[in-house]
This record gives C-alpha cells, sequence and structure tokens, in this order.
C-alpha cells in the first residue's frame, strides 16, 4: 500500500505539470490538495496497491518449490 501511495504521488505531480492535465471537483473535499487532488482522495491508493498485488499474485507465475530429497 504504501508503494501505491509513493506511485500516485508521482502520478499527481505529473498531471500537475503537464499542459493536459485534469482537475479534481468532491463536493466537501476540496480544502486541502496536495498537487490537484484533494488530500483525502489518495486514500483510493490504498485499495489500488492491494487490488495490484491481488493481479500481480493471479498473473505472474509462480516460482516452482524445490523438492528436498531425504
Amino acid at each position: 500500500m504504501v508503494a501505491a501511495l509513493v506511485c500516485g504521488f508521482f502520478w499527481e505531480l505529473w498531471n500537475f505539470h503537464s499542459l493536459a492535465h485534469w482537475v479534481y471537483t468532491v463536493p466537501g473535499v476540496e480544502r486541502w490538495h496536495i498537487f490537484e487532488m484533494p488530500a483525502a482522495g489518495y486514500t483510493g491508493y490504498l485499495p489500488f496497491g492491494l487490488e495490484c498485488l491481488l493481479v500481480a499474485e493471479r498473473v505472474l507465475p509462480v516460482a516452482p518449490k524445490m523438492a528436498s530429497s531425504v
């Protein structure tokens, strides 16, 4: 989840400095912004990070376990 927050921070940084960028208009949370996104919006990156982990575990092959010879 920390990795998702770090990625989200950089995504919003690049959005802020791009010529074609999006602006968030969310009623009730317009007070504190980090770049263009309201600070409360960064909480959405937490479940997004877990979802990415789940997809990666399902898609990427699992390394075979070594059989121990006894």
